[in-house]
């Protein structure tokens, strides 16, 4: 008695349905470049959310290193926005950073940080404290501000 192990009987494998067809070859070709467009869009999206994030690490980064420069100098330190030239920093360092053009930028600070140039300031004092201040960033729908808290001077970033 023989037992029959591998498909190896001419008669069966040459069926007419044994292989695939061009039309589903396309149709899983094209499944596949719709997941891999999908998976690229996502991709360049967050990398932009990274980057807004970003934006708002680092201004936030300029506020809390001139608080530290006040307290540990025992001296006032000013941190300029530049609203028309869409920039961010202290003078007393040289420490600028430039805001992107994508980017929607208001600034509300005391009216005694609004400076002749047109540029507006927080103010941070020797004892922490600050003149405080909101900055609100835009970025596709997604809303943060950067908020210093005039008694402490602390500061915070929030979503809005």
């Amino acid at each position: 008695m023989k037992t029959r192990t591998s498909g190896t009987d001419p008669a069966l494998s040459r069926r007419a349905d044994a292989g695939f067809t061009l039309l589903e070859l396309i149709a899983v070709l094209t499944i596949i470049a719709l997941v891999a467009a999908t998976v690229s869009f996502t991709s360049s999206r967050s990398f932009g959310t990274a980057h807004f994030r970003a934006v708002l690490t680092s201004t936030s980064a300029i506020m809390q290193q001139a608080r530290s420069r006040a307290i540990g100098n025992q001296s006032s330190q000013i941190v300029v926005i530049d609203l028309d030239n869409r920039r961010v920093g202290i003078p007393a360092t040289g420490q600028v950073f430039d805001i992107p053009k994508e980017i929607d930028l208001l600034a509300t600070v005391a009216e005694s940080e609004h400076y002749p140039d047109g540029t507006v300031g927080i103010r941070f004092f020797g004892d922490g404290s600050s003149t405080g201040g909101t900055l609100a960033y835009t970025w596709r729908n997604q809303k943060y501000q950067i908020q210093v808290n005039w008694l402490t001077g602390h500061v915070s970033i929030n979503q809005t």
